[in-house]
């Protein structure tokens, strides 16, 4: 089975920067390690949008989850620098309503006590961050002041276990998750590569399980700001990046290693805009439904590789 969603307008904005989401809605909070930062509600909707991706093929129930526990790695290449950085993510929050983990949930969870990563020999304390609306939300990150960054280590075939202390509202918990032997990776195009938008594009990636849904992202960039840039936008809440224009959405149900977008849905995805590049993402989400106390929680393992291309 695979789900496609195409947008044909052009104008979208980088995914990435749902972080200026975050950064206008934390702005008048207090700059303190406690609270939610920018990052921490970036990777926090970008693991909802795949969440919610994988809901809209039918993979995963969005409206039958409390919460996320959620690690994972992620290459990212800015397209203003060009570089290659690998980050890992690590966090988790629960409610105590069904649907919570819906788009653009703002507010935090409940109290979780003390939430760490262990695996290889190593343990990694997670920040319980506040949100101005509200609840917990328990992060890898630190607060951007902070000289020391923490990195959860990809080791193939590992088990990854979030420790859950436990609090009045929520009772310990382990969350078990066993990474694939080897992270998703994009094979070709290779970043910065020339494609022709009159051609097809064949993408071909390597890494990840063989059975478990790989979701595939390609974004049409405008200028990088102006009214029309990634900076432009009107009041309110953006849509999230699965609803956004300019981009073709693929939810495969396996890990086939390679996706060709038709010419014809590379004509659609510019329509007749002057975007100059591509983004293509491709990640995979092994997930599992946990049950604890009764309520039904989602457990996610991710990795995913992008590159930027150059359309000719």
């Amino acid at each position: 089975m695979m789900y496609v969603r195409i947008f044909s307008r052009v104008g979208l904005m980088l995914i990435l920067a749902v972080a200026m989401v975050a950064c206008t809605e934390n702005a008048s909070g207090p700059n303190t390690s406690e609270v939610l930062n920018s990052g921490d509600l970036a990777l926090l909707l970008a693991v909802q949008d795949d969440v919610q991706q994988l809901d809209d093929g039918g993979i995963v129930p969005l409206d039958s989850a409390y919460g996320v526990f959620s690690i994972g790695w992620n290459q990212f290449i800015t397209p203003d620098q060009q570089e290659e950085t690998t980050g890992s993510h690590a966090f988790a929050v629960a409610y105590d309503e069904l649907s919570a983990i819906g788009i653009r949930r703002k507010a935090g969870g409940v109290d979780l006590g003390d939430v760490s990563v262990s695996y290889a020999g190593n343990s990694i304390a997670l920040s319980e961050k506040a949100t101005r609306m509200g609840g917990f939300i328990y992060s890898l990150f630190n607060h951007p002041r902070n000289t020391t960054a923490q990195e959860i280590e990809f080791v193939g075939g590992e088990t990854y276990q979030m420790i859950i202390s436990g609090s009045d509202n929520f009772t310990p918990l382990t969350v078990a998750l066993t990474a694939p032997s080897s992270a998703i990776s994009v094979d070709s195009p290779a970043n910065g590569d020339t494609v022709d938008a009159a051609q097809d594009l064949v993408i071909n990636w390597s890494g990840g399980t063989t059975d478990d849904p790989v979701l595939l992202k390609i974004v049409a960039h405008d200028r990088p700001g102006g009214p029309k840039g990634r900076h432009g936008h009107k009041p309110g809440d953006r849509p999230m990046p699965h609803e956004m224009p300019g981009a073709v959405f693929v939810t495969l149900d396996n890990n086939p290693g390679t996706y060709t977008v038709t010419a014809a849905e590379l004509q659609d995805l510019l329509g007749d805009a002057a975007s100059q590049h591509l983004a293509v993402h491709v990640s995979q989400v092994v997930k599992s439904t946990i049950t604890h106390d009764g309520n039904p929680y989602i457990a996610a393992l991710r990795t995913g590789d992008r590159v930027i291309l150059t359309i000719q």
